[in-house]
C-alpha cells in the first residue's frame, strides 16, 4: 500500500468514527462485500496494444468496506477494491531490441472510495438508495513481452501508464433486508473517466462503470 493510500485510509476511518459519535442508538455500523461486472470503456485503445488484437474490456469488479448508518436515511461508507480490469495477449512484432514475441497486456484500476449514502425506505424490508462521494483510482498498465530473439527471454515495453486520479463516485440501486442483520444490494456505479493515455499523445478517455451484487452485515 502506498503512502497516499495509507493517508486516505486513515482519513476514511476518522470520518466513520466521527459519524459513529453522532449516531442515534437505534442505528449502527455494518460491513459489506460486493462483486460483479466492470466495464472499462476505451481501455483497449491503449497505443501499446498491437493493432488487430482481440481485447477484453469487461471483467470482474469487487469491493469490501465498512459503513455507519447514523440516521434512517443517511449513512457513510468507505471501501477498497478493483474498479475494472482489461486484458489481451498474443504474438506480435515490437520495436528493437524486443522484436517478435508473445506478449501479455493488462490495465487494472484499483483504489478506495468514500461515499455518503441516501436511503429511501419503501417498505420495512425494501429500500432504494443513492451514493455519492469521491474515489481515488490508480490505473496500472502492464505490457510484458517474451522476445523470441532475446537471449534473456523477457523484455518490458515502456512507457506504460501509472496514473492516480481523484474522481466522483456515484451509484444507484436497491436494497433488501433479508434478516435484521443481513441485507442484499444491487448497484450500478460510475467511477468517472480519465485521460490516462495522454502520455502517448492520445486524447481517449477511459470510463469506469460497474454493476454489482453486495452482501451486508449490520452489527
Amino acid at each position: 500500500m502506498t503512502i497516499q493510500y495509507k493517508i486516505w485510509t486513515l482519513a476514511l476511518i476518522s470520518c466513520l468514527v466521527a459519524a459513529s459519535a453522532m449516531a442515534d442508538d437505534s442505528e449502527g455500523a455494518y460491513v459489506f462485500i460486493s462483486g460483479g461486472e466492470a466495464f472499462m470503456r476505451n481501455a483497449c485503445m491503449s497505443p501499446v496494444i498491437p493493432s488487430g488484437t482481440s481485447c477484453v474490456e469487461r471483467n470482474v469488479a469487487f469491493r469490501g468496506g465498512l459503513g455507519y448508518q447514523y440516521t434512517s436515511m443517511w449513512g457513510l461508507e468507505a471501501s477498497y477494491g478493483q474498479f475494472g480490469y482489461a486484458s489481451t495477449g498474443g504474438t506480435a512484432t515490437f520495436p528493437a531490441p524486443v522484436g517478435p514475441g508473445n506478449y501479455s497486456w493488462q490495465l487494472k484500476a484499483l483504489g478506495i472510495a468514500i461515499q455518503a449514502v441516501a436511503t429511501l425506505h419503501m417498505t420495512d424490508d425494501f429500500s432504494v438508495l443513492a451514493k455519492f462521494g469521491v474515489a481515488r483510482v490508480e490505473y496500472d498498465e502492464f505490457l510484458g513481452v517474451q522476445a523470441s530473439t532475446s537471449p534473456t527471454g523477457s523484455w518490458y515495453y515502456s512507457p506504460v501508464v501509472n496514473d492516480k486520479r481523484n474522481t466522483a463516485a456515484l451509484a444507484a440501486g436497491i436494497q433488501y433486508d433479508v434478516t435484521p442483520h443481513g441485507s442484499v444490494r444491487l448497484l450500478v456505479e460510475s467511477w468517472g473517466s480519465a485521460d490516462i493515455y495522454r502520455i502517448y499523445g492520445s486524447t481517449t478517455k477511459v470510463r469506469l462503470v460497474t454493476g454489482s451484487v453486495g452482501l451486508m452485515y449490520h452489527y
